[in-house]
Order: structure tokens, then C-alpha cells, then sequence
């Protein structure tokens, strides 16, 4: 009886408009304790309640099913084919395997876009299918990467390469682009854009080149903060990538290994620079590269792996606390030196919060798992990444808060509701 009355209490506090306190109720009153006030939107609640609404949800889930947060995979990934994407079809292998790996996002491509309507209606069916509100990825850079952009049925504005709008200097107008770019994901469905590049750039036909908004460090942070904040005001997810920065870097990491020599103070000085604005502009996803540091690890370890870069360096350094996640998964410097199985665990291990694309979903979840099962990774390990995780969908409206998830995480004790802060 007490449990239904706080799951209605729950209910009305997120669903009403009219502020009001939880007083005067023999089962609810505690001297000391603070209750909810109504609220209709996440922005309106303290980080105490959003943090306690939060440990509530991860409480409820199974291991596999936190485990599969911490996957973003692309249709190819559960065998479903393309022809079956481009009519707004989740094939039964797909939602069979959804069952059996319930990742946390999908990633589209360009050969996955054909028009507004098959791109809606299959976001729609995702998410259907999800019981975790699903991060619905792209990359929209603009230029030579653009999934969306570039396809012109989609509706959505193909954005000049970055270089042209660094070029231009004119920060508030990368604002503007971003955020008329994430309004247009939106509709869509999209929730995630994999974009702006942070690197800076060093040469036009390297790796990045022309993605970067240029050399000049000051300049690209002033454009790396606009155009996170211009995605962010759009309700889309902003992503700064590819850390440490891979403006030195001596191959194209799509082919083959890559290092970067640079030394510390010189990252610090330059590379870092962009990073540290699009982290103070509050960018959601940090994305790390897969190339490796050896003047700062010594050796060659994928930058996707290394503790020191992830842990030391971008969380206590930099002070990022938002969702570190691997570049794909399936590229050369991880597929042709690791197993799925060891690149999944080792980046975990390190630090990384989603793993992008895995070459073998299921080597990777199941190493995952084990790994926690035989404690060479902590439960409370992957707590901690699944927690950031489902923050971020619920503060950016992935997950609502009227949602049965919210809900009945709410609704389970006494204590959880006592906890929950009155503004």
C-alpha cells in the first residue's frame, strides 16, 4: 500500500504544472527530510533528485542490460541488411539480436539515409523495440562527413567543411549552423551528432585535414565551444573529438597504426586547447582516438586503452565528466593487434563509458560480462559509466520523465523519495 501511494505521489509530482510539497502524510513524514516538488521538466530538478533518479534506474537493471549501454552499434552490426533499412524495416535477426544485446545507441551511415520518412519511421521502430531509450548517432561534421547532410531528401543542410568555416572567424555564425543542424537531426530522430572536430589540423590531406577548423589553437577552441553550444541548445548531443588531438598524427588510423610524438607541454599548449573549450561549453561525449602517445605512455598503446590518457590526463586534468567513448571499434589499429573481446575489456578497463561499433558484438559483450563475473572488472565499474549514460538521455529528454522507467524506479522505497530534493 505504501509503495502505491509513493508511485502516485511520483506520478503527479512529474506529470503536474502547479509546484506543491508532500506534507502532513504519516507515511512520508520525517523531520530533516526534503520531498520533491512537482515538476514537468528535468532542467526545473536539482542534481540531488536527477542523481537520485538516476541510481534508482541503474538499481533496476540486470547486468546485461548494463552491459549493453555501453554499446553504440550500426545496423551491419545485427545483420540487418540494407535493403531492409531503406524500407523502414527492422529485421527479425536485428530485433533478435537487440534481445540478446540490448546496446544503448545506433549509428547510422549514409548508405542507411534515404528519405525523411524511411529515416523517421526507423528511429521510431528502434526505440520501439528498445526497453532503454536508444542514443540515435551520426556523424554530421559537414564537408567530405556528412551521413545526412549530404543526401539532399533528407532536408537537412550539407554544412562546408570545417576549414571554411574556421576561415571565416566568425564564432557566432558556427553557433547558428550547429544549432539550426541539430534542430534538423532532431526531427529526424537523431540525438547524437558525432561532431565538432577538436583536432586542430596540420596538413590538408592528412586524416583529418580540411575536418579541423584549422591550425591556429585559439581560433578552433573559440569554434569547438560555439559549435558544441550550438548543438546543445538544440537538445542534440555534442561530441569533441578525437582525443588527445590528431593533428601529429603519422598515418590515417582508418588504415593503419598511428602515433603521435608530440610531447606533453606541446599538447598542453596547443592540442588540449580546443578539448578544454568544448568541455567547459559542457559537450556531452569526448571521443578518443585509437592512436597511440608513446612520448606520454611510452609505448603504443591505443590512446582507447591507455588509463593514464583517459583517467589521468581527460577526467583529472582536463576535468571532463561526461561520456568518453571509443572511436569505431573495427579499425585497424585495434582489429589487426586485438581481439573484440580484448579491445572491449581493455577499454573499459581504461576508462571508456561506450565502445563504437565492436567488430564481434557478441566476443565483446560476452567478454565484458565475464570479465565482471570473474571481478577483473568491478560491478560498480560499470555503474559508474551507466550512470553517466543514463543522465545524459535523461537530461537531454531521451529518457522523459514520465516514462515507466522514471516511474517505477521512483516508486521502490521510502528512502528514494524522502531523498529527493524540494527546490
Amino acid at each position: 500500500m505504501k509503495n502505491l501511494s509513493i508511485r502516485i505521489i511520483l506520478i503527479m509530482s512529474i506529470l503536474t504544472l502547479v509546484s506543491f510539497t508532500f506534507t502532513g502524510c504519516d507515511e512520508l513524514n520525517d523531520p530533516g527530510v526534503h520531498y520533491i516538488s512537482a515538476k514537468s521538466d528535468v532542467s526545473e530538478l536539482t542534481d540531488a533528485t536527477i542523481d537520485m533518479i538516476v541510481d534508482n534506474i541503474v538499481k533496476d537493471m540486470t547486468l546485461s542490460e548494463k552491459v549493453g549501454q555501453m554499446f553504440i552499434v550500426d545496423f551491419a552490426t545485427f545483420e540487418q541488411s540494407k535493403k531492409s533499412v531503406k524500407k523502414s524495416r527492422l529485421s527479425k535477426k536485428f530485433i533478435k539480436n537487440m534481445r540478446l544485446y540490448p546496446v544503448g545507441g545506433v549509428i547510422y551511415y549514409s548508405w542507411d539515409v534515404k528519405s525523411k520518412s524511411q529515416v523517421s519511421e526507423l528511429n521510431k521502430c528502434l526505440q520501439e523495440q528498445s526497453k532503454y531509450p536508444l542514443f540515435i548517432a551520426v556523424d554530421e561534421e559537414g564537408g567530405r562527413v556528412s551521413r545526412v547532410g549530404a543526401n539532399k531528401k533528407l532536408g537537412v543542410k550539407h554544412l562546408p567543411a570545417m576549414s571554411v568555416v574556421g576561415v571565416s572567424g566568425d564564432a557566432a555564425k558556427c553557433k547558428d549552423m550547429y544549432l539550426n543542424l541539430g534542430i534538423s537531426l532532431k526531427k529526424l530522430g537523431f540525438n547524437v551528432d558525432f561532431a565538432p572536430v577538436a583536432d586542430l589540423s596540420e596538413a590538408d590531406d592528412s586524416e583529418i585535414g580540411d575536418r579541423s577548423f584549422g591550425t591556429d589553437e585559439t581560433m578552433v577552441s573559440d569554434m569547438v565551444s560555439s559549435a558544441v553550444k550550438g548543438l546543445n541548445r538544440s537538445g542534440m548531443c555534442s561530441t569533441i573529438k578525437h582525443f588527445p588531438g590528431m593533428r601529429s598524427a603519422s598515418s590515417d588510423t582508418h588504415i593503419a597504426a598511428a602515433n603521435v610524438n608530440t610531447d606533453i607541454s606541446e599538447l598542453r599548449k596547443r592540442d588540449f586547447k580546443p578539448f578544454i573549450s568544448g568541455i567547459k561549453a559542457n559537450a556531452d561525449f569526448c571521443m578518443i582516438s585509437h592512436e597511440s602517445v608513446n612520448s606520454i605512455t611510452g609505448d603504443t598503446t591505443p590512446a582507447t586503452m591507455s588509463s593514464l590518457v583517459i583517467k589521468e590526463i581527460l577526467r583529472e586534468e582536463l576535468g571532463f565528466n561526461g561520456i568518453v567513448i571509443t572511436d569505431s571499434m573495427n579499425m585497424m589499429p585495434i582489429v589487426s593487434k586485438y581481439s573484440s573481446e580484448e579491445a572491449a575489456v581493455n577499454a573499459v578497463k581504461s576508462g571508456v563509458d561506450i565502445v563504437l561499433m565492436p567488430e564481434d558484438i557478441e566476443a565483446s559483450f560476452d567478454g565484458i560480462i565475464d570479465a565482471v563475473r570473474d571481478k577483473d572488472i568491478s560491478e560498480s565499474r560499470i555503474d559508474s559509466s551507466v550512470k553517466r549514460i543514463i543522465k545524459c538521455k535523461l537530461l537531454k529528454g531521451i529518457i522523459s520523465l514520465d516514462s515507466d522507467i522514471v516511474l517505477d524506479a521512483g516508486a521502490d522505497s521510502y528512502h528514494d523519495i524522502g531523498q529527493m530534493e524540494n527546490n
